[in-house]
């Protein structure tokens, strides 16, 4: 790993969680804290001004969830890449997490050395699926199966999201 420190940014809703993830990246060697938030929309913004090199996301957040995330951030050549940091094993979910863009997805049961190991991955431009990930996900993302949640805009799911939240 080259000197030059990974910056990461953190999108959680859950203040203590994230706070903590936050205490544990700015001590990890080689990892710099550049931003975190708790609700999606403000994370939308403040990820593209932060430039982080990786977003460590929630998937639930109030205002725009981390699936719905990504298609403000990504798609840039200075695209941070995406770490999906949840509670969710369901392997459509994670499908469409890695269909939408995320490079990496971990539990939040994981331990932090995991997420580490994420991070440092997905830095180099690698895939990486936490412990506990069933491998039948890479089944779901070779399938051409589309659920009706993907069939929705993006301003249709923020709007579906609001209604339900």
């Amino acid at each position: 790993m080259s000197g030059v420190p990974i910056r990461v940014f953190i999108a959680d809703d859950h203040a203590i969680v994230r706070e903590g993830l936050a205490k544990l990246i700015e001590g990890s060697e080689g990892m710099r804290l550049v931003g975190q938030c708790g609700d999606g929309l403000q994370a939308m913004e403040d990820i593209k001004r932060a430039e982080p090199d990786v977003a460590v996301l929630d998937i639930g957040m109030p205002g725009l969830n981390g699936l719905d995330i990504w298609s403000k951030v990504t798609g840039k050549p200075d695209s941070p890449a995406i770490v999906m940091l949840t509670v969710s094993a369901e392997e459509h979910v994670i499908a469409r997490a890695l269909r939408n863009g995320a490079s990496g997805y971990l539990l939040k049961e994981s331990a932090y050395r995991e997420l580490e190991e994420a991070i440092q991955a997905v830095a180099r431009g690698e895939l990486y699926l936490g412990k506990g990930i069933s491998r039948e996900v890479l089944a779901h993302l070779r399938s051409e199966v589309q659920l009706p949640v993907d069939t929705l805009t993006l301003r249709e799911r923020e709007v579906l999201q609001l209604v339900a939240g």
